[in-house]
């Protein structure tokens, strides 16, 4: 494979990248109702809040998972070159997250 056609394909894999990524709402509100998720309003008030850490003291099947993935994948989405950990007490959990949250959720747009 020539140095022409290696750059050509680089090329057309950026801009293929970059066009992907438009229709993705910059705001993570936004972005959860594109998911087909209405957040309560403390979810709301996660998802506008631009803190690096967070704790939530919230009952059992609240949607802390559920807000953590779509907070994790806005960014994963939005920040080029940024690092998402999927951090769980087991493997299996960490998959779910991944499987569950994120793969729906990505083929929208192509991915």
């Amino acid at each position: 494979m020539s140095t022409v056609s290696l750059k050509a394909d680089i090329k057309r894999l950026r801009e293929r990248r970059s066009s992907r990524r438009r229709d993705i709402p910059e705001d993570r509100p936004e972005f959860a109702c594109s998911l087909g998720i209405v957040p309560d309003p403390w979810q709301m008030q996660l998802l506008r809040s631009g803190v690096p850490r967070v704790l939530l003291n919230c009952a059992r099947q609240s949607g802390k998972s559920t807000m953590a993935g779509v907070v994790a994948l806005h960014k994963s989405l939005t920040v080029p070159g940024s690092l998402v950990l999927i951090l769980a007490p087991a493997e299996r959990q960490a998959k779910e997250l991944c499987i569950y949250r994120w793969h729906r959720p990505t083929t929208r747009w192509g991915m």
